[in-house]
């Protein structure tokens, strides 16, 4: 209980400090998440781009398999 008294105790003295890293870790973890998406999209755009380039454009019945890999 002493622990947690003082782990408040320092919180609530710390006061700005306290909020300033809260806000900078969210915007961080927020930037991450973004980051990842883009990348994820720029992966499947040039996969599609692949694709589309070795098969001319028209997949659809040619391969079960291509629809497998998209």
């Amino acid at each position: 209980m002493l622990t947690i008294k003082l782990a408040f105790r320092n919180i609530i003295g710390a006061g700005l400090r306290t909020w300033l890293n809260v806000f900078i870790l969210s915007i961080a973890f927020l930037t991450i998440i973004w980051v990842q998406g883009v990348l994820e999209g720029f992966n499947k755009q040039a996969m599609d781009a692949m694709i589309d380039m070795e098969l001319g454009g028209g997949n659809s019945g040619i391969s079960p398999m291509i629809d497998m890999i998209r």
